[in-house]
């Protein structure tokens, strides 16, 4: 189907390539897409949870990215069919999802989110992700289940412990590893340099990598050692520099 734009997060991952998503927070200029064009992105990851962005707002990054060739994947705020429903027939090719425990919170995302029979997602129709030509469901829909990720969230205890259960929902696209939320629920905030730090996160990554599930990994942008090491244990995604840091730090840098 010529008419989909390429999930290039998805194609990335299964080729193997490695991949820095753009983190949009504060973001709300369209100008920001094309820049991050001009500057080599390919991904941009839009915070839905730790910022004001409106939906309206979500959207429009959405469909402007689609445009320039930039796939965009969003982070919800919490597991609402309401609000997921929204992201996804607003351009988004993936979400992100928070504050997962259970198997349970897992399948209702899937639920939520994928098309009959994958799931229960309300039917619609002339999707950003065709360029809103009008598509048979019967060719849209399937096409759309297997070009949407769904991405939990590792960041609780719970789903550390529960996580040997969620590697094998069909459904599951990646998961997406919250370090600093990680480390304060292990009780060692920020400190990834802390042996049960690294002993969970090596324990993930194995799980992962035993059940073929890929992952991606945020928190860690500033610590160049720690993406070199996760990388060689076959990492191929990370969240990169927030915005609102690349506006202090150039505005910082001017000033001087």
């Amino acid at each position: 189907m010529d008419k989909l734009f390429v999930n290039k997060l998805l194609k990335n991952i299964q080729t193997g390539k490695r991949t820095i998503s753009l983190n949009l927070k504060i973001t709300r200029t369209m100008d920001v897409i094309p820049m991050a064009k001009t500057a080599g992105y390919e991904t941009i990851f839009i915070d839905g949870e730790h910022s004001s962005l409106s939906t309206e707002t979500i959207n429009d990054l959405c469909v402007t990215a689609l445009g320039y060739g930039i796939t965009p994947i969003v982070r919800v705020p919490a597991k609402n069919a309401a609000f997921i429903t929204k992201i996804l027939d607003g351009g988004a090719f993936g979400i992100v999802v928070p504050h997962i425990k259970t198997v349970e919170d897992v399948v209702e995302v899937i639920n939520a989110s994928k098309f009959w029979p994958l799931g229960e997602r309300s039917a619609s129709g002339g999707f950003p992700q065709f360029q809103y030509e009008s598509i048979p469901a019967s060719t849209a829909y399937p096409l759309l289940n297997e070009n949407t990720m769904i991405i939990p969230m590792i960041e609780t205890l719970e789903s550390v412990e529960n996580l040997e259960k969620i590697v094998k929902i069909k459904g599951v696209d990646a998961l997406l590893i919250g370090s600093s939320d990680l480390s304060c629920v292990l009780g060692v905030p920020l400190d990834f340099s802390s042996q049960k730090y690294i002993s969970t996160m090596d324990y993930i990554l194995r799980v992962c990598k035993e059940n073929n599930v890929e992952i991606g990994i945020g928190g860690i942008q500033n610590h160049p050692a720690l993406i070199e090491k996760y990388t060689k244990q076959g990492v191929k995604w990370y969240l990169g520099d927030q915005d609102k840091s690349v506006f202090l730090n150039g505005l910082q840098k001017s000033f001087k």
